[in-house]
């Protein structure tokens, strides 16, 4: 009797449990307030740089990021050169005045913007020579069930050999086009460095960006700091979740970029600067 009477109470408390399940739960999120936004990233292989600036918006919003307008924005190097952006049409995007921004590998850049009644202003980034890509292929992955590759799904990705600098330390981003279009799904963003392998030649493979047969492939190797390669890891992580096996704790990253007027003042982005090497076809080995 007392066993019957058990076998009943599970049964109606999984009932209850898988009734709940199905209920609709809404979350009211806090919007909070605008945070400013900046992204700039200098690059030794352009003359032309680019700075945006606009406000963040709050989680389940679908509108456009407004635009940060009205700002003097300038980038001072440790080798006394000034660059004044200029911004187009009230975008909140800035390019320098001219086409004359020529970056020096080894220097370092600080990037400011003045605002009404604040300043904003990055750490200092650091130009890093990039090393090499002594050879780039395409590999394929390996279905242990399947014989064959099949040609007209995404089974190929990219593989290189890298000749790593001695005694420096070197952190890298890799930037993946496919058919000429940038492939930036924060799954697909490929970071690594030299840890275990400084000073030899290495290789990389970038399985998290696949791509079909016959594919046109190209590559951009950027030199990082070890700050911006931080800062990289710590979006890749929290943008790139399933709720499976969550990546990182969910938490707020904080770029290089700080209000002097308000230190508490929350300023989202960054501003970094690479040296780059540039692979614009990689090689198909049938």
């Amino acid at each position: 009797m007392n066993t019957r009477v058990v076998i009943l109470l599970l049964l109606a408390t999984s009932g209850v449990l898988s009734i709940s399940c199905l209920e609709e739960v809404k979350v009211d999120l806090p919007s909070g307030e605008p945070r400013r936004v900046v992204y700039g990233w200098i690059r030794h292989d352009h003359t032309n740089q680019e700075i945006k600036l606009n406000w963040s918006n709050s989680y389940a919003s679908t509108e456009n990021y407004e635009p940060i307008s009205q700002v003097g924005v300038y980038v001072y190097s440790d080798r006394g050169n000034k660059y004044t952006f200029t911004e187009v049409e009230n975008t909140g995007i800035y390019i320098t005045d001219t086409n004359d921004f020529a970056t020096v590998v080894g220097a370092s850049y600080q990037l400011f913007l003045i605002t009404d009644g604040d300043t904003l202003v990055s750490y200092s980034e650091n130009m890093q020579a990039v090393p090499s890509i002594d050879t780039s292929f395409v590999s394929f992955i390996v279905d242990p069930q399947r014989f064959v590759v099949e040609d007209e799904q995404d089974n190929y990705y990219v593989s290189a050999l890298i000749n790593d600098e001695p005694d420096v330390a070197n952190y890298y981003r890799w930037k993946i086009y496919v058919n000429g279009e940038l492939r930036n799904h924060p799954s697909e963003i490929v970071l690594f460095d030299d840890l275990f392998t400084d000073g030899n030649k290495f290789r990389v493979d970038a399985k998290n960006v696949v791509f079909k047969k016959g594919d046109s492939v190209s590559v951009e190797q950027y030199s990082l700091t070890s700050r911006a390669y931080q800062y990289l890891v710590a979006i890749k992580n929290q943008t790139d979740q399933n709720s499976i096996g969550p990546n990182a704790k969910p938490n707020q990253v904080i770029g290089n970029v700080r209000s002097i007027s308000d230190p508490n003042s929350v300023v989202f982005g960054y501003f970094g600067v690479s040296d780059v090497t540039l692979v614009r076809e990689i090689q198909w080995i049938n």
